[in-house]
């Protein structure tokens, strides 16, 4: 049987700050593991931040609204504010994604403009990360590794011909 980690030294690599990652991020830092969520984009929120011009692209344009209800979609023990939409556009669920990461103070361990570029298991079990957060070229290792990059991080667009 393998000892269990003492969890204030546990470390915890999240790849991508949206919805996903931050919920991750909340509930490893409520576990007492030392978790970092590195994220590409200029801020958090995923496919729900939407920045025209920064070369990142995303499914939810500025006019897209959430197709299921702010009453179900909401994280647990953050409800959506009640004077937001039933369905709220884009921009509300991304200042709703921004107050939960202030309200669960997530923002120190969240590395914005940081583009994971390598993820290896060592032979201990643990992760090599290799990350380059637009200025150098940084390495760390952690004791686990959760991938939370969604699946819509570039827009299916169809070709039509002429």
């Amino acid at each position: 049987m393998e000892p269990v980690p003492n969890k204030s030294t546990t470390r915890v690599a999240i790849i991508g700050a949206g919805v996903s990652g931050l919920a991750t991020l909340k509930s490893s830092k409520e576990a007492g593991f030392d978790g970092v969520a590195f994220d590409r984009r200029e801020g958090v929120g995923g496919l729900w931040n939407f920045t025209p011009g920064t070369g990142h692209t995303t499914p939810a344009y500025p006019g897209l609204s959430m197709n299921t209800s702010r009453h179900i979609s909401g994280f647990s023990d953050f409800p959506y504010p009640p004077h937001h939409n039933p369905y709220p556009p884009r921009d509300e669920v991304l200042a709703y994604i921004q107050a939960y990461t202030r309200a669960h103070a997530l923002e120190p361990q969240v590395k914005l403009h940081t583009d994971v570029q390598q993820a290896l298991q060592t032979p201990d079990g643990r992760w090599h990360i290799r990350y380059n957060d637009g200025v150098e070229e940084h390495s760390e290792t952690f004791d686990a590794l959760v991938v939370c990059t969604g699946r819509h991080g570039y827009p299916h667009l169809p070709e039509f011909p002429n």
